[in-house]
């Protein structure tokens, strides 16, 4: 009987296991076809030819009548199909009729606005969202820059009728310069706009939270060590580059016009300050803190940069040339570093080979080798190769500081080796000097001994000799004597 059950019970875990996998593959073909119709950005494609009508009607049932007549036109750049722009444009009305695949019908779907202007939406006459304040003047209008996606649960039916009342006063102002001045419309999956948000919102504060971080680290260096001048324009420059970040990040989040046309011209500047300020650590590096004449054409140059971004002129053509010139200055004082090796200058060189690559990468994708932006993706073709500036100089410093103690190193191992040597000799000659001494206090004795020797025999002599002269003077007195006594004997 035990048997029985268990062969039963194997056999409903064995059915299970089939109607799971078969119900599980049949979600996983459902959603491969629902994701089967998106482009490679992950969104419905949505063409930009859009039936158009010019006016400030405010409601739809002035306008539903005659839409055969409406002009095909380019709703992102406002052009006609032969790339002729739109005349009078301004304000207007932009009809689509949207044919939705079977596999989307009855999902929810993510419906995505990107303009610059302002913005109403409909879906089969039913306003579904509003995008800032639609107006036929510039004070009337109040421009919004949707972030957001608008969620909505599409019926059953094949089509669907888009129905866009946009505006954008703005861009007949003179030196407009925003080239996307019409709108655009997406169709996605919900999870799709959210994964976009969330990898633009998420990456800029880490990277400005790390470049703010290191720009203090090296005003530390600074502040212990105000010889190095690089450290502080270091730390200038890693703030500048966190203030580029800033930007793009208000930039990315930002709704209202006004705040945003100023978070992008802060991002601007800072970073046409990039190469200025790069080129102004290298020379500092170069030459050990003693900044060269030309350091000042560079610093004219910030402040012509300064000049185009707060008021576009036509000097903005140069900048192009200029930025040129500056890359081409930066990679010839790296190659004369390493040339004529110059403490660390080949990591500061992969470090700038580094943020270009990545900057090409993410600005630059002309052959569309990546899709949508992941947070993974962003991570590695813009924020690691971004963070490379501080982590290189970061490498930068701690080579410097590395070098010079091995240098200190090699130089007490040299003064160690020479001390020793000193020492040696020292010795060598203290020995040398004590057996001289020794050898002449050994001749000074002898000599010594030789001259008492001497002196001994010298008294002895004046001994004898006084005794001889004493002899001498009484063999005289004796001889006088004698003749006296002779001559008295005469007498």
């Amino acid at each position: 009987m035990s048997i029985k059950i268990k062969a039963l019970a194997i056999i409903l875990l064995l059915l299970s296991l089939v109607f799971s996998s078969s119900e599980s593959r049949a979600q996983y073909f459902e959603e491969r076809g629902y994701r089967g119709e998106l482009n490679r950005w992950n969104y419905f494609p949505i063409d930009s030819l859009w039936q158009y009508h010019s006016g400030n009607e405010t409601s739809i049932q002035d306008i539903n009548n005659g839409t055969e007549s409406w002009q095909l036109v380019n709703s992102e750049l406002l052009q006609d199909q032969n790339g002729k722009p739109l005349k009078n444009v301004g304000i207007g009305w932009f009809r689509k009729t949207f044919e939705v695949p079977a596999i989307w019908r009855g999902k929810p779907v993510a419906l995505r606005m990107g303009h610059f202007g302002a913005s109403e939406v409909y879906l089969d006459g039913k306003l579904i969202s509003r995008y800032g304040r639609v107006g036929s003047t510039i004070e009337q209008e109040k421009i919004f820059i949707p972030r957001k996606a608008a969620i909505i649960q599409l019926d059953t039916q094949a089509s669907h009728v888009f129905l866009v009342r946009y505006s954008n006063m703005h861009a007949n102002l003179p030196g407009y310069q925003q080239k996307f001045i019409g709108f655009k419309l997406l169709m996605a999956p919900p999870d799709v706009p959210f994964q976009i948000e969330v990898s633009k919102i998420s990456t800029p504060p880490i990277t400005i939270g790390i470049l703010l971080t290191f720009s203090v680290f090296f005003l530390g260096v600074y502040f212990f060590y105000p010889t190095r001048i690089a450290s502080l324009l270091t730390a200038w420059m890693l703030l500048n580059f966190s203030l580029l970040f800033v930007g793009i990040f208000l930039t990315l989040t930002g709704q209202e016009w006004d705040p945003m046309i100023k978070a992008n011209n802060l991002s601007q500047v800072a970073n046409s300050w990039n190469f200025c300020i790069q080129i102004l650590v290298i020379y500092a590096l170069y030459y050990n803190g003693k900044m060269p004449r030309r350091s000042w054409l560079i610093i004219a140059i910030m402040a012509l940069y300064l000049l185009v971004v707060s008021k576009p002129s036509r000097l903005s053509v140069v900048s192009g040339p200029i930025a040129l010139l500056l890359l081409f200055e930066l990679f010839r004082m790296l190659i004369l570093g390493i040339r004529y090796k110059k403490i660390g200058f080949w990591i500061l060189f992969i470090g700038v080979v580094i943020q270009l690559t990545g900057f090409l990468l993410f600005v630059e994708d002309i052959f569309q080798l990546f899709p949508v932006m992941t947070v993974s993706l962003l991570i590695l073709i813009v924020v690691f190769p971004q963070l490379g500036l501080p982590l290189t100089y970061s490498l930068h410093l701690a080579w410097e500081f590395g070098t010079a103690n091995r240098n200190l190193r090699l130089q007490l191992t040299q003064v160690s080796t020479l001390s020793e040597t000193t020492l040696r000799q020292e010795r060598e000659k203290q020995e040398i000097l004590a057996h001289q001494n020794e050898t002449l206090e050994n001749k000074v004795d002898e000599r010594t001994q030789e001259l008492s020797q001497q002196k001994d025999a010298l008294q002895n002599t004046l001994i004898e000799l006084k005794t001889t002269q004493s002899h001498l003077i009484q063999s005289e007195k004796m001889a006088s004597l004698g003749e006296l006594t002779a001559g008295i004997a005469h007498e």
